[in-house]
């Protein structure tokens, strides 16, 4: 009978220990993503000073408003970028501006150094200027943020009539992912 009960033990610690080795053990985890809006850069509007006077430098400043002063230019306009983005998305804007505007022969010596050339709007009125030559660092609290620039042209008194052009392009680079 010892023999007996023993060898049932036996039995059944083997047939136990052999489940307990060659048991699968398993969890879960859930797979999740955030979609986000892709940011949009659209140039809306040319910053355009108009005429300007040969001798007098055509200068455009961006209020905190919003609105413009223009010094010795004609039909001026300030130049505008709506970035588009979703809540709470972080970017750093920098600004690749041209020492010169050209005509394809001449130079017209073109700035935009200092806080009066740039203003970044929102729709929540967290308006604030900034000097482009520098860039920005911005957060969107809501879906749109408009990018206002002016500049100032230097023409020489002796300056070359014509159209003279340049290009300002806006980079966005993403600080918050």
């Amino acid at each position: 009978m010892k023999k007996l009960l023993s060898i049932t033990l036996t039995t059944l610690l083997v047939l136990f220990a052999s489940q307990a080795f060659g048991q699968t053990v398993s969890d879960e985890i859930s797979a999740q993503a955030n979609i986000i809006s892709a940011l949009s850069v659209n140039g809306e509007d040319n910053l355009t000073f108009g005429d300007v006077i040969a001798g007098n430098n055509g200068t455009i400043e961006v209020n905190n408003d919003g609105t413009m002063e223009v010094t010795n230019a004609g039909d001026a306009q300030l130049g505008r970028f709506v970035l588009e983005g979703s809540e709470g998305e972080q970017y750093e804007l920098s600004f690749d501006i041209p020492e010169n505007l050209s005509d394809g022969t001449n130079d017209l010596p073109f700035v935009m150094e200092g806080s009066q050339y740039g203003l970044i709007e929102d729709s929540n009125d967290e308006d604030g200027n900034f000097d482009p030559d520098s860039g920005v660092d911005v957060e969107f609290s809501t879906s749109n943020i408009t990018v206002l620039l002016g500049g100032e042209v230097q023409p020489a008194s002796g300056q070359e009539s014509g159209a003279y052009t340049g290009t300002v392009t806006l980079q966005a680079t993403p600080t918050s992912f």
